[in-house]
C-alpha cells in the first residue's frame, strides 16, 4: 500500500458571512471551473478533479519529479473579477491523500499552498507563508493575499483581476524519482463571502428590467 489517506479534519463549510465582511474567498462552482495552468515551466499537473467534502473541490495533482519546476503548481481560470470593495482574499487547503510515498519508510515531506491572483498589470499574485508539515499526518492551512498588493485596473486596487486559483508547492529531500500524486481538497474560507455574486449594479439592472417587463405587460394589457 503505497497511498496514505488522510480522513480527519476535512469538513470545511462556508458559514453565515456577517455584514461588513471584508475577506472574499472563491465559490465551489468557480473552483470546479479551473482549467488554466498559468505558467508553461511548470510541469506538475492536474489528473482529475471533482465535489469534495463540505463544499470544497478535490484536485488529483500529479507532481513528476523533484526538480524545482516539478514541484510546484499554479491552477486558475481565466475571468475577470473585481476584489477592490474587500481587503483580503482567502482560501482553505486540506491534505486527502498522498499517492506514491512508501508508508513504511522515513520520509519528510511538506506543502505550500495560496491562492494565486493575476492582476490588471498582467503580474501573479502568490503568499507562500502557510507551510502544512505532512509528515505530522492530516492537517489544513488558510492563507490570506492583501487586496492593496494588487494593481489598480480603473480606479482601485483589485478591481480587474485577470486569473484567479490557486498555486501549491511541496518540498522534500527524499521525493520519489517517479514523483507522486497529491489528493488536495481546496474549500472556501469559513466566515468570508464567496465570489463571484451578483454586484448591486448588476442586482439594480435585474431590478429595473423586471419592472420595465411588468410595465410593458400591463401597457399592452390595456391595448388589448
Amino acid at each position: 500500500m503505497r497511498t496514505r489517506m488522510f480522513v480527519a479534519g476535512l469538513l470545511v463549510c462556508t458559514m453565515a458571512v456577517p455584514a461588513g465582511a471584508l475577506t472574499a474567498t472563491l465559490d465551489p462552482e468557480t473552483l470546479l471551473q479551473l482549467d488554466h495552468y498559468s505558467s508553461d515551466l511548470l510541469s506538475a499537473r492536474v489528473l482529475h478533479q471533482g465535489p469534495g467534502l463540505g463544499g470544497g473541490v478535490q484536485y488529483d495533482i500529479y507532481f513528476p519529479g523533484n526538480g524545482p519546476l516539478d514541484t510546484q503548481l499554479f491552477y486558475t481560470v481565466r475571468q475577470t473579477f473585481d476584489l477592490s470593495e474587500f481587503t483580503m482574499f482567502s482560501m482553505t487547503f486540506s491534505v486527502v491523500s498522498i499517492d506514491g510515498v512508501d508508508p513504511q519508510t522515513t520520509w519528510d515531506l511538506g506543502m505550500y499552498a495560496s491562492p494565486f491572483i493575476r492582476d490588471a498589470s498582467g503580474l501573479p499574485h502568490f503568499w507562500e507563508q502557510a507551510y502544512l508539515d505532512l509528515t505530522a499526518g492530516p492537517g489544513t492551512v488558510m492563507q490570506d493575499i492583501p487586496i492593496s498588493t494588487l494593481a489598480i485596473g480603473d480606479w482601485k486596487a483589485g478591481d480587474r483581476i485577470q486569473e484567479i486559483g490557486f498555486d501549491v508547492r511541496i518540498e522534500s529531500e527524499s521525493l520519489p524519482s517517479d514523483g507522486l500524486t497529491l489528493r488536495l481538497l481546496v474549500s472556501p474560507t469559513p466566515n468570508a463571502i464567496a465570489i463571484p455574486a451578483p454586484t448591486p449594479l448588476a442586482l439594480l439592472l435585474t431590478g429595473a428590467c423586471f419592472v420595465s417587463g411588468r410595465k410593458r405587460h400591463r401597457q399592452s394589457n390595456q391595448r388589448v
